[in-house]
């Protein structure tokens, strides 16, 4: 049986009053304003990665494709340091730095700041040593056996977002990557 929910009648003026704000801006910038067919869903998201070296081993959900960084750089002859303030699996980062331009990102989660440290190991460490490490480690799972854990902190978006078991398992990996790494 399917369950009803009143949406309350200030939930409705308010996206009344968004819409409103958006035809004011969208009149206001009407001039300035351009379509681009360049910019389609396959460059601007992470599918066009699928043909990139290093680009596409960790499919980043809300990633954008290095074309589109590339395109973007390419277009704004951009020549100073980029700043990623949301840099999530590194692509701006990395993109920035094939094309000699210094980067700076911030990212909060965790897990997304560890696949750019994976990423950059794998661009400048000893390959085969990063190899023989992740090779071992596969080997152990140590993180699948029983064993302390460490606490995941969430950020307030993650929390809720996975099983029980998984944050368990992450706990568990955490504290096997914190004693390798000591």
């Amino acid at each position: 049986m399917a369950t009803m929910i009143q949406i309350p009648a200030r939930h409705f003026e308010m996206l009344d009053r968004i819409k409103a704000a958006d035809d004011d801006l969208t009149e206001r910038f009407r001039e300035k304003m351009q379509v681009n067919d360049r910019l389609d869903r396959t460059l601007v998201s992470f599918q066009a990665n699928k043909g990139e070296v290093g680009h596409r081993w960790c499919k980043y959900r809300e990633g954008f494709s290095a074309e589109l960084i590339r395109y973007i750089i390419e277009e704004t002859r951009l020549t100073g340091p980029v700043l990623d303030p949301f840099a999530g699996s590194g692509t701006a980062l990395f993109v920035a730095a094939e094309m000699g331009l210094d980067a700076i990102g911030v990212e909060l989660l965790p897990c997304s700041a560890e696949i750019i440290q994976m990423r950059h190991a794998l661009l400048h460490e000893d390959k085969i040593a990063l190899a023989s490490g992740i090779r071992t480690a596969a080997e152990k799972r140590a993180w699948m056996k029983p064993g302390k854990e460490c606490k995941f902190s969430h950020l307030q978006i993650t929390v809720g977002a996975f099983p029980a078991e998984t944050e368990r398992l992450l706990g568990r990996y955490l504290f096997e990557a914190a004693q390798t790494s000591a």
